[in-house]
């Protein structure tokens, strides 16, 4: 490790901990570093202290009555996870979450969609993303296009689909695209 490290992905702890261990892991190494978590639903999802929200599907059923008012919240959402996040030491936000949630048997996407409907799930996934990235946080688009329609954990085992590429194109690709096309960082 000559080199020192080079990012790291925390779990875990309170803000206070956590804040002190980001300054820790700066501090061991002569470069920047990456330092992220898995809170798509805020930092208090996984951090105890901090903001934890509603799932995105929340946002995604305010969406279908004031879509106006949902894609506000989405970026404030993606705003207040990022100052959180940033706060503490987090530069690399582990989201949005770009899955559609085409199964509503999906047993890990589910309510960490935004919705089931490609176009609205692309336009509150880039109003969160404005959200977080206004923060200087890093954010990534995840999982994998078709993950919304899994019926395996993927956590447990290697879920397969059998659609075609069209399948892809028409639905799962869509808030990825988007999102891409704004401008991920």
């Amino acid at each position: 490790l000559q080199e020192g490290i080079g990012g790291v992905i925390l779990h875990g702890g309170t803000i206070q901990e956590i804040k002190n261990r980001c300054i820790n892991l700066k501090s061991w190494s002569k470069k920047s570093i990456l330092i992220c978590a898995d809170v798509e639903e805020g930092v208090g999802q996984r951090f105890e202290g901090a903001t934890w929200f509603v799932p995105p599907m929340a946002l995604g059923l305010i969406y279908m009555k004031a879509p106006k008012e949902a894609l506000a919240l989405a970026e404030q959402y993606g705003k207040t996870i990022g100052r959180q996040a940033r706060s503490c030491g987090i530069n690399w936000v582990l989201a949005p979450v770009c899955d559609v949630n085409t199964n509503p048997k999906n047993p890990v996407i589910n309510m960490r969609a935004w919705g089931d409907e490609p176009q609205s799930v692309s336009k509150l996934v880039c109003a969160f993303n404005r959200g977080i990235v206004s923060q200087g946080i890093l954010s990534c688009a995840k999982h994998f296009p078709g993950h919304g329609d899994t019926t395996i954990d993927s956590h447990l085992s290697l879920p397969v689909l059998d659609h075609n590429f069209s399948r892809l194109e028409e639905k799962e690709l869509i808030p990825f695209k988007h999102l891409i096309s704004q401008g991920l960082n």
